[in-house]
């Protein structure tokens, strides 16, 4: 049976390769693409053609955009049966199918409708962002600060401080709308908040191993967790200059949480032990905003938080928050001991930035 698991998932991690590699040729078109758009953009062209290609371009990047996200959600998922299917493998070789097949049938909660993230902390009533957008008038002096940290931001991207860049940038668009950031790519970036996320996701885990046990009365019961530190549903971590000069200027401080859906399983002959199944996500938010009181140094220029959060006064940039979730992953263990450090899976970290803005050693047009 284990030999059998093997050669399915050995296939499956084939296919993920390929949708990922062509996902990727795709990303790198598409990158070359904005590129020359940019550039044209830039340029003195006008009249009714240029309308006409930057129509047909938001066309084609409403259609594009999407399609790498679904591309890479399919790749996940399948990634996710497999390593279900490694784990079945690994827990229940020793009992052979009728193991396997309970372990796939308990562990068979909803992919399709993951675990929602809990609700964003409330917003502190004071100290946290500058007065209301637009609310003061612009000077001329305002005009040139915003052009200045377009230059800033450009500069972070050149010494490889991508996402800061392209976090600036979002502010100095001024459209006040929310971005993405992914959880796995802080995990890569910040070894010490690896660390913390490891260590709180044992107690999560440990937190639901109990409360599943003290409700199990013989049959499978299934719950949704959110993870509690001191009452509070989210942690706070702070990027500091030392851990990524990248994410100290991109987040800075940002909070983390964790969801999952558990399941306890009663076992397939008695008085054996029942089976734990979670599938867990991580979360992270943060508003990016500049209130007073504290600077910092940008590609050696002294910059106040002041002096940021002025553009966001006059209507020149807009505050906005910052938030993303892990992939789903997959969790067996069983229900009589604490999970121990080589049956909890670390979140999977993937590099894929190659060619991308955030890959420091793209190529650039």
């Amino acid at each position: 049976m284990s030999n059998l698991l093997r050669a399915d998932t050995d296939q499956m991690r084939a296919t993920v390769q390929k949708l990922q590699q062509g996902s990727q040729a795709l990303q790198e078109s598409y990158e070359r693409a904005r590129q020359a758009m940019s550039a044209m953009q830039n340029s003195p062209w006008s009249g009714q053609n240029r309308v006409m290609a930057e129509n047909y371009w938001q066309t084609l990047e409403a259609r594009f955009a999407p399609s790498f996200e679904t591309i890479e959600d399919i790749a996940q998922r399948l990634l996710r049966t497999a390593e279900a299917y490694d784990e079945a493998a690994r827990v229940f070789g020793e009992r052979g199918i009728a193991g396997a097949e309970a372990y796939h049938n308990a562990a068979s909660l909803d992919l399709s409708n993951p675990p929602s993230a809990p609700l964003p902390p409330p917003k502190p009533s004071t100290g946290d962002g500058s007065k209301p957008f637009g609310s003061e008038n612009a000077n001329p002096l305002d005009y040139l600060t915003e052009q200045t940290f377009y230059k800033v931001a450009d500069g972070a991207e050149v010494i490889g401080m991508t996402d800061a860049a392209y976090h600036m940038r979002h502010y100095l668009d001024g459209s006040g709308e929310p971005i993405h950031v992914d959880p796995e790519q802080l995990l890569r970036d910040l070894p010490q908040f690896q660390a913390e996320v490891k260590n709180a996701r044992y107690t999560f885990f440990e937190e639901i191993r109990k409360d599943l046990l003290q409700g199990y009365n013989g049959e499978s019961l299934q719950k949704e967790f959110t993870s509690n530190f001191s009452g509070s549903s989210w942690r706070n971590f702070y990027a500091s200059q030392a851990q990524s000069q990248n994410w100290f200027y991109g987040l800075g401080g940002f909070s983390y949480s964790f969801t999952g859906v558990a399941e306890i399983v009663p076992p397939i002959h008695p008085g054996e032990t029942p089976t734990i199944y979670i599938k867990d996500q991580l979360h992270v938010f943060d508003r990016y905003n500049w209130d007073e009181g504290k600077k910092v140094e940008i590609v050696g220029i002294e910059v106040t938080d002041k002096t940021l959060g002025r553009l966001h006064e006059v209507g020149l940039a807009q505050e906005y928050e910052v938030h993303g979730s892990s992939s789903v992953n997959v969790t067996t263990f069983p229900a009589d001991t604490s999970p121990s450090s080589s049956q909890i899976r670390d979140i999977p970290i993937t590099d894929n930035r190659s060619g991308t803005r955030s890959d420091p050693s793209r190529e650039r047009y």
